[in-house]
Order: C-alpha cells, then structure tokens, then sequence
C-alpha cells in the first residue's frame, strides 16, 4: 500500500532516513528541471536533493560494482573503466563486472550495490528504461533501490547518461571533447633526459581515441624510432618558436608515416654522422595520404624518403608536403618514389652551406602525377634527380610523370638531371643555376621520355647549360639559356635522343650556341627563331647526316664577353618559407565546441541540434564553432554565415583513411553546408549519403528525380573553405548561384579532396572579384564522374595545383549569366578523363600553363557555341590523347597554343584542328601524331591561321593540311618530318 504525500511538518530528519534506505526514485536527464519520484510515497525531491543521491559524495559508492551487459559494445566497456578510474582516483574502490552467471542466485544480485551501465539482465534496467520511456527523455539516470541505472534509449544513449554521470560526480571532462591530446599530460620526472616513453604512449592514447597530439613548445630528445598509423602530431607554434625533437637513434627513422599519419610544426635535430656509414631517413612515408607540413630537419642522412630506395612495390599513395626545410642533409633532402596517385609538394627548401653537400636536394621519381611548386634547391651535387633505380617484378622500371613550376637551384653541380626510367616532365617558369649543367637528360633515360621546357631560366659555368643524350622529345622554348664559362663548351648539347624543338629561345654562350652531334640518320631537329649570341665562331655546330631538321628565324651575335646579364639572387636559410613565418598554433583556442553542447560524434546519434546551438553562440559571439574527432550525424542543413566552422587546419584529408572529424550528411536533398558572407570551414570531412545505386543516370551524369543537390554550397562575400574532404557526393561544392539569384564574391577553396564526385565535383561560377582555387584534386575509383572543375563566369580566378582522374570532363567552361571570365590554370592535370577540357559557351578568356594531360578524346573541344571573344591559351601543356582529334579549335575570337608537347600514338587522324577561328596561334610545338599535325579547315577569309615554328613528326605524308581552307595562313618555319614511324 502505498503511503499518502507527507505533510509539510514532517521534519527533514524523515527525509534523509528515506533516503539512506534506498526508498526513492531518484531520475536525472537532460532537463533544467530534474525530477525526483519516490517509489513508496509519490513525491518530489528538489534538484539539490538529487544532486546529494547520486552526485554529490563519491564515498557513498564504497563498495559498489559497475556492471554492464555481457555483450555491451566496446565504448560502453571503456566507459565502465573509466567510471572506476575515477572512483580510484579518489580513494573509493569499485569493482567491474558483467551481468553473466550461469547459476545467478537473483536474491543475493537483488541485495548487492551496484552502478548499472545500460540494459543488463537486472529487472531495475528494464524499469529503468520504462522509467526513460513514460518521460521522453534520451537518457537518464536511475535511483532504483540499492541500484543506479545509467540507461539510454540504445547503446549510445546509455554512454551519454553515464558521461553525465560523472561529470556530475567528478567534473569529469570528456576525451571527446578535448581537440589534443597534450604529450606534456604522459610526462613524468623521470623522463627529463629522454621523453620516448611520453611519445610512445601519447600515440598509444591516440591510436584508441583518434585524437591528434599536440606537442608544446620546448625541447624532447627521442632515441627510438615511433610509428603513426592514422595519427596526427602537431607542434605548437609560439612567438616564432616550435618544439625541437632531438633525434638519438641514427640508424633508423625517428617518424615512420602510415596509412594518412601527419606531422606538423616540428624542427627535428638528426644526430647522423657522416663518419659513421649509411644512415636513414628522420621521416619515411609509406602509407596513403601521410602528409608533412612546416616541418624543418637538420643535417639528416635523408630528410624524407617517401616509399623505399630499392622496393618498387612500396605504394606511398597521396602525399602532401609542404613547407619543409632540410638542412646539410648528407645525402638526399627528399626523396620521392613509388606514388601511384596524385601527389603535391611545395613550398620547400633543400640547403647546405657544406662543400661536400648531399648528393641529391629532391629526389623525385616513379610516380603517377606529381605536382610540385616553389622548391629551391642549394649545395647539392644534383638539385633535382628524376631517375628510377627499384625495379617492378618483372625487372622494368618506372618513370616520373609530375609537373615543376617556380623551382630554383643554386651552388648545385647539375641543376636537374633526368635519368633511367619513362619520364613525362613539365618545366614552366623555373630557374636552374649551376656549376655544371643546368639541365641534363642522360642516355640512360627510356626512348619514351617526353621533356618540356618552357619560361625556364637555366645557367650554367663550365659544362652546357643542357644537355640531351636521350628521350623522344626534349622542348626547349621561350627561355633564357646562359653559358658563362670559359670553355668552348656549347650552351645546348644535342647528342642523342629522337626529336629536339628549340624555339624563341634567349641563348648567350662563351662558346658555341648549340651543337648537335647525333649520331643517327633519323634525328629530328627544329632550331626556330632563338637569339644566340656567342664569342665563338658560330652560332649553331651542326653534324647531322641527315635532312630531318629545320634551322630558321635564328637571330645570331657575336658578343666576346659573356657574363650573366641577370642577378642571381641567394637563398638562404632566414628566408625560406618555414614554420617561423606562421601564426601562433594553440591547442587551447576558445570557441564552442559541438562535444560540450551535446553532440555524441559516434556516427549514429543525430548531432544537428548541438551544432545549431554551436552556431548561435558563435553568431553572437564571434567565436569559432570547434569540432573535434568523431563522426557527427548531421540531418539538416548547418548555415554558417559568417560563421567559422573549425576541425583542424593542419590533419590529413587525402587518405582513405582521413584524419579529421567527419560530418555523416544523412540527406542527399539538401545541402550539409551553406556558407555566406565571410563563413570559414577548415578541416572537415563531409560523408555523403547520395543513392547513386537507384537516383544516378550513368549516361546523362544527373539525378534521376533532380532532387540531389551539393553538399556545400557557397554564396556571399569573402567565403573560405580549406582541408575539406567529400566522400561520394552528387555534387561536391557550389561555389556561386548558377541560377543568378545570389550574388557571390572572393571565394577561397583550397586543399579540398572529392572522392568520387557523381555529377560535379567543384562548380565554381557567377563569381566577381578575386578568387582561388588551389591544391585540390576530383578522383573517381569507380564508375566515371560527370565533371571535375566546372567554371561559370568569374571575374577573376587563379587556380593551381589541381589534379582530376577519371571524370567525363576535367575542366569545362559554361556560363549563364552574362560574365566576362579571367581564369588562370597552372601547374595542373588530368588524368583518364574522357575530355580534358571543353569550352561550352559564354565570354572566357582561359589560360593553362604547365599543365598535362592525359584523356581519351580532346584535350581541348573549343566549341563553336561559345562567345564570339571567347579567347584560350596553353602555354608549354604536356596533352596526349588517344582516340580523337586532341585540340578541336571551332569557336571564339583566339586560341594559342605555345611551347606545348602533344602526342597522339593509337590511332589516325589529325592532332589539331582549326575550323572556325577569328584568330589562331600554333608557335614552337611538339607534335607526335600518328596522322597529320595539323588540319585546318575553316572557310572564312578574314579568319587567321599563323602556323610557325613548330616541329611536327608524323605518321601522314602531310605535316598541315589546308585543303578547303579559305582562311588566311602563315606558314614559316617549321620542321615536317613525314611518313614516320609513330610508337
């Protein structure tokens, strides 16, 4: 029978006994308002009596036993240690258990103490539970009896309760909500003189919670070599100071990089003696998507070694590295090999002040594409080495196929040697300076080799400045060639190889110009339009036998003293692009971190209202929305405007594996995503939930129902997005209103990775101002993408280091809505798409520089319905195509091709065709087609055709071919070398 409501005068005394005897219902949620039910007499308790049940008195557990389900999941097990580690922290012993028994005496169970840790067998569980139900709360916590049930809806539920728990208790903060690991929290006196032991079980702690560690700022000595697998370390930066990792153990590497593992903000000591024999690399890469940043090595034996010196079946994957200073190492620098996807590498510097300085600054070789930018190079023997050495399994050898822009070499005896192996190599706008020769490509080098120079500047003191012995194509155009030693040794040295175009060169020797001296009768040769000035007798040696080779439009002077008419500046140390020119890095930044505002981060629970309420404090505040690792099910769309949406601005995005939190996007018909007006994202993942199995058409590359949208969307002023990977969305990121209802301005995306992109990868478009995008790449591993880099109109866009694979277009140009576009790309590629790029309609002006590409169909289809002043450039492009024509020129005002190597080897036809052009420009090309080089077919007379410089080898009895043509054409100096063999 139950009791009546106690009366007022009932004294407080009567209270407290009910309570010691367990004779309450004492519930606790997530309310303002928890209530507190007596099971015997109906009443309420106030929020301090509850707190005094089950949260105020850890002592009051003395004795108890926190059991689980014999079956519960690994998080729930975790959090039962973690509950007694906190009791035994202070004093208070409490045992663990599950809830099986075999002979279960349930009278003896009824009577024990005991902290139930979600459902388990004991009948206060299930009442619990219906307790939960009756009051429509998530989770909560119990008093039932001698029991306290920590009870959820599910699993994750019953965790959260049991978070709450002790946080009540104890002021327990969640690891998940810390953003670091601190290494200083694994320290102990007795570390003082080697902190290996600290590091080894900070990366221990990491590897079970996935969090980053952060290091501070101070000195570590390190004396055995630690493996991060799927683990960040990150040093913090203060006051232009990082931590300093001195590295006792010389015979083998202090980080071992695995599997999406980075390191960041480090300067590392090498304790390598030259004396002492062979040594190792300070940081090896063998994983995919290991990642390197802003990290500085001394005197190392190597720097990095990306994959193995011997092992060609060592597969680094994607690597990202950047702003890395290796001082005097003693034989490599960086060393680069084995790559099998996309790759960037930037911002570095290889230095020595020694007079016996390492053999090799950069070390690049046998990768699929690598793209590299502002790379200097000082002291070495060779500044950049491309040349295989580890062999496949059935003894051939690799080559390189990689893209150098804005690279420097100074005090190196060869600027850039390319060696054994099949090499694709693109130079734009480098500068090698040397003591030997600027640039050198070796018999040794496989007869496919393809080298393209272009906007170089290449000096040299006593050997040539280049030098060819090998190759199918070396083209050397646009660049100042400087010879300045005493010696009659040539600038340029032609002795081996297939086919070598020089054109509108600036050549200056104190010897001869260019000699060749091939021995072969089937040498092709095109010397067009350079200025040669010499001291010696003649410009231009020449000792073929044969008729294959055109010298014209040569300017030749005579000057006797030759000297560098151009400085040449010195880099130095103190003003290399390093850690010290960063801001300050803190692991204690303040914002609103989603964990703390209830967001679980275990993929299942739905974190949307945590990140909304996150975004309206910092809409009110100003601070950054922090999100750390975990999976975080996201139902609506989040609208950052002018909000900062912070995970971590220096993990890895490029693996399979990524290092950042990850927002599982549980909808494919609304966006993740919405940035406005000054919005940041740094450091995300978003998981796309797109049913391509029953919503894509493969053929048109559209949603069935058009009801799937992007992921991100972009619109507003000054937005920024930066280290954001998307995993198998429709539509990666619209950055711009394709409808014109928004308007959009500077919108920064950088270091973006989109994993199998349905339809679009990137939309960029209705853009006005300045804006970027940089280091980002669309891969496709299964079916065909739609299209990669899709551009509407924009003002002004500058886009570098972009790679595309396995997309229907890889970077194509429609616009809508009236835009006159300047868009610049450089230092790009595509790879398998099935067109490289394709100029649809609107008012673009496009210029690619230093890019490759590799398609199936055209590597340009400038179409007719495009803008009557739709103006395209390529300037020194790698392009080989197989199956169509690889530049179809039928629309616009101006199309210029310069100093671009296109091959075409599987099929007939022609490899560029001019129809219907106001104005086109083919100067000092590379052409290797299995057909004609050139057609051009257009009928109007006041369009213009200039043809000249250019060496065309074919396999057709015709170089150009005008038939039909009514345009007018200039035809001058160029090299038709006909009715050739093509392989």
């Amino acid at each position: 029978m139950k009791m009546k409501k106690p009366k007022l005068l009932v004294s407080a005394i009567i209270v407290w006994l009910l309570i010691s005897l367990s004779l309450l219902f004492t519930a606790c949620g997530r309310t303002d308002d928890p209530a507190v039910a007596d099971t015997e007499t109906e009443s309420k308790a106030t929020e301090s009596e509850t707190e005094k049940n089950y949260g105020n008195d850890p002592a009051d557990y003395q004795g108890y036993t926190v059991v689980r389900s014999d079956d519960s999941p690994q998080f729930l097990t975790l959090l039962t240690v973690k509950l007694r580690q906190q009791f035994t922290e202070r004093g208070v012993e409490v045992e663990i258990a599950t809830d099986y028994d075999e002979n279960p005496d349930a009278d003896a169970i009824s009577k024990k103490n005991e902290i139930l840790v979600g459902e388990t067998n004991r009948p206060e569980s299930a009442e619990a539970k219906q307790k939960l139900a009756e009051e429509g709360k998530e989770y909560g916590c119990y008093r039932i009896g001698n029991k306290l049930c920590l009870i959820g809806t599910d699993d994750y539920g019953s965790a959260s309760a049991g978070y709450e728990f002790m946080e009540k208790m104890f002021g327990y903060v969640r690891e998940e909500a810390e953003r670091f690991i601190l290494l200083t929290d694994y320290m102990t006196d007795a570390m003082a003189e080697d902190q290996t032991q600290a590091f080894k079980k900070a990366i221990s702690a990491a590897k079970k919670s996935g969090t980053p560690i952060f290091v501070p700022v101070g000195e570590y000595t390190i004396s055995e070599s630690l493996t991060l697998y799927s683990i960040g370390m990150v040093g913090e930066i203060k006051e232009g100071n990082v931590p300093l990792i001195k590295h006792t153990k010389s015979d083998g590497p202090l980080f071992k990089l695995e599997s999406g593992a980075m390191i960041s903000n480090l300067f590392i000591r090498s304790s390598y003696v030259p004396s002492s024999g062979t040594g190792d690399a300070e940081i090896t890469m063998r994983g995919s998507g290991c990642q390197v940043k802003n990290v500085s090595i001394k005197e190392p034996y190597i720097g990095i070694l990306a994959g193995s010196l011997t092992d060609a079946n060592v597969n680094p994957g994607r690597l990202y590295i950047h702003g890395v200073n290796v001082l005097s190492p003693a034989y490599a620098g960086i060393y680069i090999n084995g790559c099998r996807d996309s790759s960037w590498i930037s911002d570095c510097l290889v230095w020595s002040e020694k007079s016996d300085g390492p053999d090799y600054a950069f070390w690049l070789t046998d990768n699929d594409e690598l793209i590299s930018s502002n790379l200097n190079a000082v002291g070495a023997d060779i500044g950049f080495y491309i040349h295989c050495v580890a062999k496949k399994g059935d003894g051939s050898l690799g080559g390189y196929w990689g893209t150098l822009t804005q690279c420097r070499t100074r005090n190196c005896n060869v600027g850039m040697q390319i060696g054994a192996g099949s090499h694709k190599a693109t130079l734009t706008d480098c500068d090698f300076s040397a003591i030997d020769s600027a640039l050198v490509v070796s018999s040794e080098t496989a007869g496919t080799t393809i080298v393209s120079v272009s906007g170089c500047r290449l000096l040299s003191e006593n050997g040539s400045c280049v030098s060819v012995s090998g190759a199918r194509i070396i083209n050397l155009s646009d660049s100042l060639i400087q010879r300045i030693g005493g010696n009659d040794c040539p600038a340029v040295l032609l002795d081996g190889g297939q086919m070598a175009g020089l054109s509108g060169n600036q050549i200056s020797s104190s010897g001869i110009g260019i000699r060749i001296d091939h021995p072969g009768t089937q040498y092709a040769c095109s010397i067009l339009n350079n200025q040669i000035t010499t001291s010696a007798p003649i410009a231009i040696e020449s000792n073929l036998q044969t008729d294959l080779r055109q010298f014209e439009g040569n300017l030749e002077e005579t000057d006797e003293q030759i000297t560098d008419s151009q400085k040449v500046d010195e880099i130095a140390p103190e003003n290399r692009m390093s850690v010290l020119d960063l801001l300050d890095y803190s692991a204690t930044e303040q914002g609103h971190n989603v964990i703390m505002l209830g967001a679980f981060g275990d993929g299942n629970k739905d974190d949307t209202k945590a990140f909304q309420r996150a975004i309206e404090l910092a809409r009110a505040d100003g601070l950054p929305v922090l999100v750390p690792m975990g999976a975080y099910l996201i139902s609506e769309t989040l609208d950052l405007d002018g909000i900062e949406l912070k995970g971590y601005d220096c993990l890895s995005w490029t693996s399979d594996s990524p290092e950042l939190p990850r927002l599982m996007h549980s909808t494919w018909r609304e966006p993740a995503l919405r940035m406005s007006n000054g919005a940041t994202v740094t450091g995300i993942a978003v998981w796309s939930s797109y049913d391509a199995s029953s919503d894509f058409d493969q053929s048109s590359f559209l949603s069935k129902s058009g009801e799937a949208v992007p992921e991100i969307v972009i619109t507003g002023k000054d937005c920024r997005l930066s280290q954001v990977r998307l995993d198998r969305p429709y539509w990666g990121i619209c950055a711009g209103d394709p409808t014109g209802e928004a308007e959009t301005e500077n919108v920064s995306v950088r270091e973006v990775f989109i994993v199998q992109a349905y339809h679009i990868g990137f939309y960029m478009g209705g853009i006005s101002g300045e804006s970027e995008l940089i280091d980002s790449e669309v891969w496709c591993n299964g079916d065909y993408g739609g299209w990669g880099f899709y551009f509407g109109g924009n003002e002004e866009l500058t886009a570098e280091n972009l790679a595309v694979f396995k997309m229907k277009y890889g970077f194509y140009f429609k616009d809508e809505r009236g835009f006159e576009s300047d868009i610049s790309i450089s230092n790009s590629g595509a790879d398998f798409t099935q067109m490289g790029s394709v100029v649809e309609k609107g008012l673009f002006h496009v210029d690619f520089s230093g890019c490759t590409f590799q398609d199936h169909f055209y590597g340009l289809d400038l179409k007719s319905s495009t803008d009557p002043s739709t103006s395209v450039s390529f300037r020194n492009c790698y392009v080989i195509g197989n199956g169509s024509v690889i530049f179809s020129l039928s629309g616009g005002d101006y199309a210029g091709l310069t100093g671009c190597t296109i091959v075409r080897v599987a099929s007939q036809g022609s490899a560029i065709v001019a129809s219907n052009m106001s104005e086109v420009v083919l100067n000092s090309n590379c052409v290797y087609v299995n057909g004609s080089a050139i057609q051009v077919t257009d009928k109007k007379t006041d369009h213009k055709v200039d043809i000249s410089g250019n060496l065309l080898y074919c396999a057709a009895a015709n170089g150009v071919e005008t038939s039909g043509s009514k345009a007018e054409l200039s035809l001058s100096a160029n090299a038709e070398l006909l009715n050739q063999t093509i392989g």
